[in-house]
């Protein structure tokens, strides 16, 4: 998925792309600084249930 990303921010002169990883997943994590991901931000999602 990181490289279709990639290979679309290049094909269409994008300035961005954006994913979303599990923070919990170290050895994922540890390839998007390689082709230039940065981090941002960190999100959560909270659900509420009745």
């Amino acid at each position: 998925m990181t490289w279709h990303l990639t290979s679309d921010v290049e094909t269409f002169a994008a300035t961005a792309g954006t994913f979303l990883s599990d923070l919990a997943n170290p050895a994922s994590n540890a390839l998007y600084p390689r082709p230039g991901y940065r981090p941002i931000e960190d999100r959560a999602v909270v659900e509420f249930s009745p």
